[in-house]
């Protein structure tokens, strides 16, 4: 069991990493205010780890998670370190497979 987590968290922080490298995430911040009303998922390829798009379609398949962008601490609650940990609880919990997310 103990390996399983860290292995989790170990690819969480790959993935994160790989996220805001390529969209800072102040500006992730900001995408998810211009789209409050909608529904926002970041598409990461599953084996190599890539962030591939920012979508507003959910399908997770064998290829890809898909990790809702939260937009609690965006919109209503601006806070960049509470927006930073409830996105890696969102990609913790699609590497598991689970479908309940903070959003």
């Amino acid at each position: 069991m103990h390996a399983l987590v860290d292995t989790c968290v170990e690819e969480c922080d790959e993935i994160y990493v790989e996220i805001v490298n390529k969209i800072p995430l102040q500006e992730l911040m900001k995408i998810v205010r211009k789209y409050k009303d909608r529904n926002l998922f970041l598409r990461i390829n599953r084996k190599k780890k890539k962030l591939e798009s920012i979508t507003f379609y959910e399908d997770n398949d064998d290829e890809c998670i898909f990790v809702p962008i939260p937009k609690r601490f965006a919109v209503l609650e601006p806070d960049e370190h509470y927006f930073e940990v409830t996105l890696k609880a969102n990609i913790v919990l699609a590497l598991k497979g689970e479908r309940d997310y903070h959003r």
